[in-house]
C-alpha cells in the first residue's frame, strides 16, 4: 500500500497514487467553489456511525442523499437547482426556491493510512478500514427556515409525542415552538405533524386527538 501524506488515502499500486496526487485539489480543498469554505474531514469507524453523526448533528435539514452504496454516499443540498438533478425523486417542489449550490459532503469507506508521519508516496507500514467525511458545509445562498426540511431527529421526536397520545396544537405550541426552535431549523407546522401521523400509521391512535384540537 502506498499512501498520500495530505488526506492519507491509500493506493495498491504508485501509479494510482501518481494518478491521485496529480489532480488538482485532489484531497485538499473538496469544494472549488468561490465562497468562505466551512469544510469537514471527519473519519468513522463504519458507515453506521458516520450516518448516525450525519443525523444527530442534523445536517439532513439542509442536505439530500444524491448517490448511495455499501461503501460510499454523496449529499448534496436540498435546495439545489432542479436543472442539475437527474433524479426525479430528489426534485423539490414547484414552490420552493432553487440554487446552483455547491455544498456536498461524500462519504467513502477506504483503507486509510494510521502512520505517525507518513512521507508522500511511501509505502504505508499501518492502515485500516475507516469511513471519511469530507466536504464542504457552506451553501451559496440563505438559508431560510420555511425552506429547510425536518431532520431525522426532529420527526422521531414528533412521532414518541404522537404515540405518547398528545395533540398536533400542543406537541407545536409546546415541545416545538417556533420562536424557541433553532434559527436554522424549520418550523414544524400542523401539516408536518399530520403527514408524521400517516407515516406512522397512527391515524386511528389520534383519531381522538384531531377532534380535540378542534376546540
Amino acid at each position: 500500500m502506498i499512501h498520500c501524506s495530505k488526506c492519507r488515502k491509500t493506493f495498491l499500486t504508485l501509479a494510482g497514487y501518481r494518478y491521485h496526487s496529480n489532480k488538482t485539489n485532489s484531497c485538499v480543498d473538496p469544494c472549488d467553489f468561490d465562497h468562505t469554505h466551512d469544510y469537514i474531514n471527519l473519519s468513522f469507524e463504519s458507515m453506521e456511525a458516520s450516518q448516525v453523526c450525519f443525523e444527530s448533528n442534523e445536517m439532513d435539514r439542509s442536505f439530500v442523499t444524491r448517490r448511495s452504496s455499501s461503501n460510499q454516499r454523496l449529499f448534496i443540498c436540498a435546495q439545489t437547482t432542479k436543472d442539475n438533478i437527474k433524479d426525479k425523486r430528489l426534485k423539490t417542489n414547484a414552490s420552493r426556491k432553487t440554487h446552483d449550490c455547491p455544498a456536498k459532503l461524500f462519504f467513502k469507506e477506504a483503507s486509510f493510512c494510521r502512520c505517525v508521519s507518513p512521507v508522500a508516496g511511501e509505502k504505508c507500514e499501518l492502515n485500516r478500514p475507516s469511513v471519511q467525511i469530507r466536504g464542504c458545509l457552506q451553501h451559496s445562498h440563505p438559508l431560510e427556515r420555511r425552506n429547510l426540511r425536518l431532520s431525522k431527529a426532529v420527526k422521531e421526536d414528533v412521532v414518541k409525542l404522537l404515540e405518547a397520545g398528545l395533540t398536533p396544537n400542543v406537541i407545536i405550541n409546546k415541545y416545538h415552538p417556533a420562536e424557541k426552535e433553532d434559527p436554522a431549523s424549520k418550523p414544524v407546522t400542523t401539516g408536518d405533524v399530520y403527514s408524521l401521523v400517516r407515516r406512522a400509521n397512527l391515524q386511528g391512535k389520534n383519531e381522538g386527538a384531531r377532534k380535540r384540537d378542534k376546540f
